[in-house]
């Protein structure tokens, strides 16, 4: 019954569940794959071998959730990580009287990289951004690939002012970095909107405030980070 109960939980689903037991009816051990478990061992084996096996379930998993919850192109989070954590986020920030800025970026001219250099600089481009994101946060924040050429950062215990420095020296990094491709080069830019919580109070109002900075930054000539 509580496996059943896990697997309900879609934060869950890539976690091993192994039954330890003494029952040795085939039919109890369907059930038990079937309500959710991964492996069923039978109570007798030496501790050596039942070690052995719950650490092979162990790398397996943290493999499996890597697969799951990272883009592979660019090494950050995906979209699937970022549904599981932000709500986590907003609740911790709200027994502790805490706040958070979210980022929502966006590479300019994207397209243009794909359709003037190919793909594969296009990639190279995620890649370095992706890097360079991971380098410039701290353990406590979330970097998300959303989708695309677009990213969202979850900035913990950070004020929009923070936020806007960080986002900035990032922009910084990025256009200075030198790409070549079919003997050309060529260089990057980014717009970003950044909104805070508890300014605005749930998931739909921050995507939404944070997205319409971003539009503006746009609008207004793009290589630029606004504040909602």
């Amino acid at each position: 019954e509580l496996a059943a109960v896990i697997r309900q939980q879609n934060m869950y689903t890539g976690i091993s569940i192994v039954f330890f037991s003494v029952e040795t009816d085939i039919n109890r051990h369907i059930d038990a794959f079937r309500s959710g478990g991964n492996d069923f061992f039978i109570k007798g084996m030496p501790p050596q071998q039942l070690i052995a096996k719950v650490e092979a379930k162990a790398v397996h998993t943290r493999a499996g959730q890597s697969l799951m919850l990272n883009d592979p192109l660019t090494g950050l989070s995906n979209r699937t990580y970022f549904t599981a954590i932000i709500g986590k986020q907003m609740a911790s920030c709200l027994r502790n009287q805490g706040r958070f800025s979210y980022v929502m970026l966006d590479l300019d001219h994207f397209k243009q990289v794909n359709d003037q250099f190919g793909h594969q600089a296009g990639d190279e481009v995620l890649r370095t951004l992706g890097s360079l994101i991971t380098q410039r946060l701290r353990s406590v924040d979330t970097a998300v690939r959303f989708g695309g050429e677009e990213f969202v950062i979850l900035l913990a215990e950070t004020k929009l002012e923070q936020a806007l420095m960080v986002i900035n020296d990032l922009l910084e990094k990025i256009s200075a970095v030198t790409f070549t491709a079919n003997k050309r080069s060529f260089s990057v830019t980014f717009s970003a909107g950044i909104a805070e919580y508890p300014g605005y109070p749930d998931q739909t109002s921050l995507a939404e405030a944070a997205d319409k900075a971003l539009y503006k930054a746009k609008a207004d000539g793009r290589n630029r980070v606004y504040l909602a």
